[in-house]
């Protein structure tokens, strides 16, 4: 039976993490011109999609669109709306392999991609494609022309020495873009999408144009402080019960669901009929699974590398309660509880 109970959780968690979709609503623009209110799944993706799945709310029905089927899609979740377009782009990719100094380490290649819309104007258009590898690459679309920002980190070998070089030819590339604006300051942008935008919203203070910003200013690291309780019933009547200060951290995209947790704490440890306290450190990684409105959220965990096990639900992720076991063969069935209240940033 001891060995039987780290199977029986592990399928519940095998189950409960491919049995739950998040749909939101959301609408896509066809090749044709036509416009389809529904819902689509959602997946706050880590790379650029390649196709996107749509589904009727009146006939239920259900299909995936591609690139070639589609100019754009919409979502609309947690007051918050995005856009994605359908292009296919040039992409720089800088190898990350050292090579003989005076070699070209810079290749291109050419996807079709949805890739997010972040900033719009009447003249300009900002996009972030996220490639393979989760390295960002930005697109500024001015006058129908659309012109990848160029960044990258490249290594050479010389004299038997390791050089690393970058290529910081987007500023370059933003004072030619921008060149209306003559007193615009590009020396000091950086390559991220908070950066960009602040430059962009000058460059259009200066010629006066409206401009929308659709970039998701929330979608940051979540740091929660908290207590925590865990238990476990181990062979031969052996017991550990452990009380901590915990901190948790919601990581960005997929609603803040991804987290990780610190706990340092007591633990009450029972063995041969011997007890003794003892101080503990752990960490644990998981995920919750549903949007940020919902009230219950299940969830999933793993322990200290990976030797330990845990599913449950969760609060409004202010408080969750979970059953857990051990990897091995100690075994061992537990349960746990936490509470969040005192949110450190957000």
């Amino acid at each position: 039976m001891r060995h039987q109970i780290p199977i029986v959780l592990f399928i519940l968690v095998v189950r409960l993490s491919y049995g739950q979709e998040t749909w939101v609503k959301g609408s896509c623009v066809t090749i044709q011109g036509d416009t389809l209110y529904g819902k689509i799944l959602f997946n706050d993706w880590d790379t650029s999609p390649h196709q996107v799945t749509f589904r009727d709310t009146t006939t239920q029905i259900q299909k995936a669109f591609s690139t070639d089927e589609l100019k754009s899609f919409e979502l609309i979740y947690d007051n918050k709306f995005e856009v994605f377009e359908s292009k296919t782009v040039k992409i720089t990719k800088y190898s990350l392999i050292p090579g003989a100094y005076g070699t070209n380490p810079i290749k291109f290649d050419t996807l079709s991609r949805f890739i997010e819309l972040k900033f719009k104007s009447e003249i300009i258009s900002l996009f972030e494609l996220i490639d393979d590898s989760m390295s960002p690459h930005f697109y500024i679309s001015k006058n129908s022309v659309l012109t990848e920002l160029q960044y990258g980190n490249v290594y050479f070998t010389k004299n038997e020495l390791l050089v690393k070089y970058t290529y910081n030819e987007y500023r370059m590339q933003l004072k030619e873009l921008l060149k209306e604006c003559s007193t615009l300051k590009v020396s000091n942008v950086k390559y991220d999408v908070n950066s960009l935008i602040k430059l962009l919203e000058e460059y259009h203070s200066f010629c006066k144009i409206d401009y929308d910003v659709l970039f998701k200013k929330e979608s940051q690291t979540i740091i929660d402080i908290g207590v925590s309780a865990r238990r476990f019933n181990l062979p031969e009547n052996d017991e550990v019960s452990t009380y901590n200060a915990v901190v948790r951290f919601l990581l960005p995209k997929r609603f803040n669901n991804r987290f990780i947790t610190l706990e340092l704490g007591q633990g009450l440890h029972k063995e041969n009929n011997i007890t003794y306290t003892q101080m503990n450190f752990n960490f644990y990684v998981g995920t919750y699974f549903g949007k940020k409105t919902n009230t219950v959220l299940p969830f999933i965990y793993f322990g200290p590398l990976g030797m330990q096990v845990g599913t449950g639900f969760s609060i409004y992720k202010k408080f969750d309660l979970a059953i857990q076991t051990r990897i091995g063969k100690e075994g061992g069935l537990g349960f746990a509880a936490s509470i969040y209240p005192f949110p450190l940033k957000k």
